[in-house]
């Protein structure tokens, strides 16, 4: 969000509450100062809550347009089951292109 982030992350090397970190949006050219809130441990899984406490405007405008204006960050990422798999074979097979 604008305030915060919820991170899981897949290591078990998580981030101690008393040291402040810097949360790049490597991608996206910035990066944004943050507190650890909380932090929990689930299905071998760090869960780390974060607040974002002194945004400038220019971090501000970037996390806005990041979460509200770029329609490619909600995608869903599909991957192929067992039924795409087999339908994209049959396709090569029998010559068919996608419609």
């Amino acid at each position: 969000s604008e305030n915060g982030a919820n991170v899981t992350l897949t290591s078990d090397n998580f981030i101690a509450k008393t040291h402040p970190i810097e949360v790049e949006f490597l991608e996206y050219g910035f990066s944004v100062e943050a507190e650890v809130i909380r932090t929990s441990l689930k299905n071998n899984y760090v869960n780390v809550s974060l607040k974002f406490p002194q945004v400038t405007v220019e971090q501000s405008r970037q996390l806005v347009t990041l979460l509200y204006c770029n329609k490619d960050g909600w995608k869903q990422r599909k991957q192929p089951g067992v039924l795409d798999a087999f339908l994209a074979m049959l396709s090569a097979v029998l010559g068919f292109k996608p419609v």
